[in-house]
């Protein structure tokens, strides 16, 4: 017998192409341009439907609870995983927004920007930082855990420079801590 099985449905095809796709244990997220569907792994079908016209990108939260869809005008909208409701619209702005990620506690939302600006919110929808490091648009945005329960969040663009920012910079509560370090590899605080 084959490794795998293939699993058909009669679920109705979207209006357009999936453009975009989001996995985790018990469901997936599809974008097809104009809707955002859930689909149930157990049920093998979708279950739940909402209409976010021109999203580009969606991504789980670590825990599974919250979803953000990303869109060009604005960083995302915050999504209830569980009850498929719309929570919060995080971010505007005038650049198009790339890619977007949730912080590894899910507690903060990083979204990456036209003009080389990665921006933390919190799940209200509030900016909590501006962190200025790219010349030009950020295509990449991935966070991480690290020793000792650390995190860490990485962004790369059109610069082809990969910055990698430690909570420190990020997280609010953490910016008296906040340090830059210039090119001749001298530590300039912050004000």
């Amino acid at each position: 017998s084959p490794p795998f099985q293939r699993i058909e449905s009669t679920w109705s095809p979207p209006e357009s192409a999936v453009s975009r796709i989001a996995t985790a244990r018990k469901q997936s997220a599809m974008l097809d341009g104009k809707f955002l569907e859930f689909w149930d792994h157990t049920l093998l079908k979708p279950v739940a439907s909402l209409e976010l016209p021109a999203a580009q990108f969606v991504v789980f939260s670590p825990n599974e609870r919250l979803l953000l869809a990303g869109s060009p005008e604005r960083a995302g909208t915050l999504v209830d995983a569980v009850s498929h409701s719309v929570l919060a619209a995080i971010g505007t702005g005038t650049r198009k927004v790339y890619q977007g990620a949730f912080s590894p506690d899910s507690r903060h939302i990083f979204a990456g920007d036209g003009g080389g600006k990665l921006q933390t919110w919190d799940l209200e929808g509030v900016l909590e930082n501006t962190l200025l490091g790219h010349r030009g648009p950020i295509y990449t945005v991935q966070t991480w855990m690290v020793e000792n329960g650390g995190m860490m969040a990485a962004s790369a663009g059109e610069d082809k420079v990969l910055r990698l920012w430690p909570r420190a910079f990020w997280d609010s509560r953490l910016l008296f801590l906040q340090q830059a370090v210039s090119e001749d590899k001298t530590y300039l605080n912050e004000d």
